[in-house]
């Protein structure tokens, strides 16, 4: 998990936003990332924990928040 939430610390801190992140915040569905955003993280997971993403009808509600992306990596 703690990969995952660097990931979007990191993202978040290129916007200035440097809060403390938990596992249920929403990202995408709030505004607080967008579909660039999303772009990479989809490549990252791929790369990084090889999620397949051909595989999965996808909608950004399975990776608005860190747990939900956690679970794609299982």
């Amino acid at each position: 998990m703690q990969k995952i939430l660097d990931f979007f610390q990191a993202r978040l801190a290129l916007r200035g936003e440097r809060s403390l992140l938990s596992e249920e915040d929403s990202l995408f569905n709030s505004g607080r990332l967008d579909s660039l955003d999303a772009m990479e993280l989809i490549v990252w997971l791929e790369q990084e924990f090889g999620v397949d993403f051909s595989r999965v009808d996808f909608s950004l509600d399975l990776i608005d928040t860190p747990r939900d992306v956690l679970a794609l990596t299982l």
